[in-house]
């Protein structure tokens, strides 16, 4: 996206390595500069948050969040209630709808996640998003 836009990407590390640049943003970047958030998908929104502290901290600014699938499990609105903007490529409705229509899964296998979705939803609070159940399947 970086190279085809042509702006400078910035990415943020899990964790500061002990060589190298040492830092948590790899980039180039100016303080005061705003940037996009990219994800590949979002449940709670706890590691956007993890981003957007990263971000904030290195003088970046941070408004809108793109992933290809929100999950639909409470991640937009914990987003959305702490001033940021979400837009999702999908969603996990949209993804078992076209799958259904497509005859991949079939209504029982719809209503099985959609039933995982509503009862897994999170309001995200730091201490409990790390015990968030992955998977509707054991």
């Amino acid at each position: 996206m970086s190279i085809e836009a042509k702006v400078p990407m910035v990415m943020r590390r899990k964790e500061v390595k002990k060589y190298g640049t040492k830092k948590l943003i790899e980039g180039l970047f100016t303080k005061g500069q705003t940037c996009l958030i990219v994800d590949d998908l979002v449940t709670s929104g706890l590691s956007v948050f993890e981003t957007v502290e990263a971000l904030e901290g290195e003088g970046l600014v941070s408004e809108d969040i793109i992933v290809l699938l929100d999950r639909e499990q409470g991640g937009r609105s914990n987003i959305e209630s702490r001033g940021k903007k979400l837009h999702a490529v999908m969603t996990v409705s949209q993804v078992l709808a076209a799958l259904q229509a497509a005859g991949t899964v079939d209504a029982a296998t719809v209503a099985k996640v959609m039933e995982f979705v509503q009862q897994n939803q999170v309001q995200l609070l730091i201490e409990s998003a790390k015990k968030l159940p992955l998977s509707p399947f054991p």
